[in-house]
């Protein structure tokens, strides 16, 4: 596997902060997201001189966004691999961690969510069939995003939930000048993870990513409709 897998470990304390999803407001705690880098991310904004605390509470506020990297006093407010380009002010790379929001079980349980404790997230599979922004829309509602798979383990975890002829949208997603396929929160997809052949951008037109009935991975165009998998770390 590749040596920028990600490894994710629970913050040495705790950092506060409040989000709103569906009109709720809810407390929850922020955990980092490491990486052996170095991972390029987009961002919204940058906000200079800022507490974490205050880091956190503007870019869910303005953005929506479960995402920042902060480092010394310096915040960027991340954004989704997919944004358009008109909405993102750069890109930052970095070997540090990230933080995402951490919910707990039973934000997980009450949605209908398959809890994976020992890899701290929880997966929910939708039999509906969805476009890929559809689906990530799904997902972002519920506080995730389409599903990202980062080692062999995290594929089997998906593949528990559905039977094997399935098909289903992943959040995988070309970067915004197109030229190679990144996971929604960082990282790009492990060549391991692919079909024979793919990803072949077929047209041009192949920007999102599906998990095949034999569990390997093919650029897709965004618009067909398939089931997919929500991610809530």
């Amino acid at each position: 596997m590749a040596d920028w897998l990600v490894k994710d470990e629970a913050p040495t304390w705790p950092i506060f902060a409040q989000s709103t999803v569906k009109g709720c407001t809810y407390e929850s705690y922020w955990r980092p997201f490491d990486y052996t880098g170095p991972v390029t991310l987009n961002y919204y904004r940058l906000i200079p001189t800022s507490g974490l605390g205050r880091c956190a509470r503007t870019c869910s506020s303005l953005y929506n966004s479960d995402l920042i990297y902060y480092q010394g006093e310096d915040c960027y407010c991340l954004a989704p691999v997919y944004e358009e380009s008109s909405l993102v002010s750069g890109t930052v790379t970095t070997n540090r961690e990230f933080w995402t929001i951490r919910q707990d079980v039973s934000y997980c349980t009450e949605r209908g969510y398959t809890i994976f404790s020992d890899h701290r997230y929880c997966l929910k599979y939708f039999s509906r069939k969805s476009t890929w922004y559809h689906a990530e829309s799904t997902c972002r509602q519920d506080g995730g995003h389409l599903v990202s798979l980062y080692t062999q383990q995290d594929l089997t975890n998906l593949r528990s939930l559905y039977t094997n002829d399935t098909i289903v949208f992943i959040g995988g997603h070309r970067t915004l000048d197109g030229t190679k396929l990144d996971w929604i929160i960082g990282g790009t997809i492990h060549e391991s993870f692919w079909n024979f052949g793919e990803p072949n951008n077929h047209k041009r037109e192949e920007w999102c990513v599906f998990v095949r009935e034999n569990g390997t991975l093919n650029d897709i165009s965004c618009l067909l409709h398939y089931h997919f998998v929500c991610q809530i770390l």
